[in-house]
């Protein structure tokens, strides 16, 4: 019989699996408990075994922290219970759109229209700006590569929102820019883990909205010519039916979309990458206006806001992805989340 856990360290606990003729497995995941704790067995305590049968543990990574503006500052929670940890910038200005680096070290978003950089790993320095005052930029998202420091990023030139991309090096970042005179991007950017595509939400004109991609055969590439223009991608054939948001797993194995896409409020379907026309993907029957995946793909977060998806902010909500329906609230309303880039090696 697979013994209980009863509070024991992993090493001690395998070694009783061993004397009782079992074969341990280790296995971490995040878990709201203290990183390195053994939680659980699978099969559970109390189980009937053989000899020779395999028995994993699971043990903890801990819990990644979520990142998140509430259309003032920029917050820090814990993803797994909600508690609230010190704010990453809080200002007298409106700070948003925040986006960690691959290692999380980093986090850089958006005050009074300029691209901000914060060390978490200095928190007590301030912040520095990345683009000159009078510029304005909204949504950065940070490539998610250790092999360059390339962010995209909406900046809006005139009467125009446009695709931009930069490369942060010790002389500072430039963005340049993808000139799309027919639509304008901005609310929600994404990149595909191989870094050949970028996703980002755009309107066409009133009541005509969808998902834009761009395609790039030099992965993370800061120049525009590498990119082309970008494509509407999802169903914009109805008026104030489309897509919101679609954001690629970590692993690029699946996709999350947010439409309304034949009636009724803005819900959560997942699917397959590339399945812009949900002509696959499930329908969740969760409430959803924008969707962020935590780094092992096992977790979603969603923001439920009003069924137009018109509020600043809305509650967050997590849930995992084979159950969607088991969801939990974060415990704040905010907007823009984005998960620390925790790797389960950490």
């Amino acid at each position: 019989m697979i013994p209980a856990i009863e509070g024991a360290k992993v090493d001690d606990y395998a070694a009783k699996l061993a004397d009782d003729e079992l074969v341990p497995q280790t296995k971490r995941v995040f878990d709201a408990s203290p990183a390195g704790t053994l939680f659980a067995t699978v099969p559970e305590g109390g189980t009937k075994a053989a000899a020779g049968d395999k028995v994993t543990l699971l043990v903890s990574a801990g819990s990644p922290q979520l990142a998140f503006d509430d259309d003032k500052n920029i917050q820090l929670v814990n993803s797994a219970n909600g508690k609230k940890l010190d704010p990453i910038a809080k200002g007298p200005g409106r700070e948003k759109d925040p986006t960690y680096n691959a290692d999380g070290s980093r986090v850089a978003y958006i005050s009074a229209g300029r691209l901000f950089l914060k060390d978490m790993e200095k928190p007590d320095a301030p912040a520095i700006s990345l683009t000159d005052e009078g510029e304005e930029f909204s949504d950065p998202a940070w490539a998610p590569t250790a092999d360059v420091n390339v962010i995209a990023m909406a900046r809006k030139d005139g009467n125009d929102t446009n695709l931009c991309l930069g490369e942060l090096t010790k002389d500072g970042l430039t963005p340049r820019c993808i000139n799309e005179p027919k639509f304008q991007i901005g609310r929600s950017i994404h990149w595909s883990p191989d870094g050949k595509t970028i996703l980002a939400f755009g309107v066409r004109q009133l009541g005509e909205f969808g998902i834009f991609r761009w395609k790039s055969k030099k992965p993370f590439s800061t120049d525009p010519k590498d990119w082309g223009k970008g494509k509407l991608e999802s169903d914009t054939s109805k008026t104030n039916e489309g897509m919101l948001d679609a954001a690629f797993s970590p692993d690029g194995t699946k996709m999350a979309f947010v439409s309304n896409q034949g009636g009724g409020p803005f819900q959560l379907y997942l699917g397959k990458p590339n399945d812009f026309l949900l002509t696959q993907a499930r329908p969740t029957n969760v409430r959803a206006c924008k969707v962020a995946w935590r780094s092992d793909g096992e977790q979603l977060v969603v923001v439920q806001a009003d069924e137009g998806c018109q509020e600043s902010v809305g509650s967050l909500v997590r849930l995992p992805v084979k159950d969607p329906k088991d969801q939990q609230e974060v415990g704040f309303n905010g907007d823009n989340p984005v998960f620390q880039p925790l790797t389960l090696g950490q």
